[in-house]
């Protein structure tokens, strides 16, 4: 009995993954990029601390599983009028006012931005459950001549493009950080045109999801800002992106094509819901 008891004392404990720490619903071999990764292999994952790899670490990251469209994002972000951001030393939560991942962690994150097996969206939450302020694509900030999107989430301007120079007027730039006259106001704009536009979307509840309004200019000033990241994997057979909805996280059962209406692909693409792989649902 003794010997049974200190082998059982000494064995290795084994390292909990995302999901099992939070809902406790599922065991995962690995850890996962986003928050979105861990709903689409966890439909009842609930908000809360998980962890996540970034590739060249892991860190804590609170998740948005049931808010925005329901599909799990990622909060990096919680910037407020008057507050100068700075960088968390714990978990950044729905809570915490004024605080950002630190750079590294932000950094280690961007560095995926443009991974070949995904597309990547930030949404912005402003408090209020009418307005969430979408980025559909990462690439248009990633690449704006003006500022490309910051190394810091604690930068005045997170990101900046304009049709014509770079000095934010004329009602021809974009804009995401703060106000460039008053530098504790959170400001997003978004009326630079063309290959230069950051395609900015204001979305509110419907259907499960988020109906989203094309090509928003602004400006917006909302008083708090949760910024949220989603790695969208692409699928081959989920067809193209498109953004006016993004669909909720109810299954959706299809008359024979179920293969290619199946969680993953309403997870991780704007899917109209009439759309050919999912008409009627």
């Amino acid at each position: 009995r003794k010997l049974l008891l200190f082998l059982l004392l000494t064995l290795p404990v084994a390292h909990t993954t995302n999901t099992q720490q939070e809902a406790g619903n599922k065991t995962f071999a690995k850890l996962f990029p986003d928050c979105h990764a861990i709903k689409r292999a966890d439909h009842s994952a609930t908000d809360g601390v998980y962890n996540i790899s970034t590739g060249s670490g892991n860190i804590s990251v609170w998740c948005n599983m049931t808010g925005l469209d329901g599909t799990g994002w990622t909060l990096i972000a919680v910037r407020q009028h008057g507050l100068a951001p700075i960088q968390a030393t714990g978990v950044v939560k729905n809570t915490s006012m004024g605080h950002v991942l630190p750079d590294a962690h932000w950094q280690a994150m961007k560095g995926n931005f443009r991974h070949e097996n995904y597309t990547v969206a930030i949404a912005i939450g402003t408090g209020d459950p009418d307005t969430t302020l979408l980025f559909p694509l990462v690439d248009p900030l990633m690449s704006a001549g003006c500022m490309p999107l910051a190394d810091s989430l604690t930068s005045t301007t997170l990101a900046h493009a304009e049709d014509t120079g770079c000095n934010a007027s004329g009602g021809d730039f974009c804009m995401w950080g703060n106000n460039a006259s008053n530098a504790s106001v959170n400001y997003v704009h978004g009326s630079c045109s063309g290959n230069k536009s950051f395609h900015l979307k204001v979305c509110q509840p419907e259907s499960g999801g988020l109906k989203c309004r094309n090509n928003m200019h602004g400006p917006f000033e909302p008083t708090t800002t949760w910024v949220y990241v989603k790695y969208v994997p692409k699928h081959p057979d989920c067809g193209p992106h498109d953004e006016t909805v993004l669909k909720g996280a109810a299954r959706c059962q299809c008359d024979g094509r179920s293969g290619k209406c199946d969680m993953n692909c309403l997870m991780g693409v704007w899917e109209r819901l009439s759309s050919p792989q999912c008409r009627g649902c």
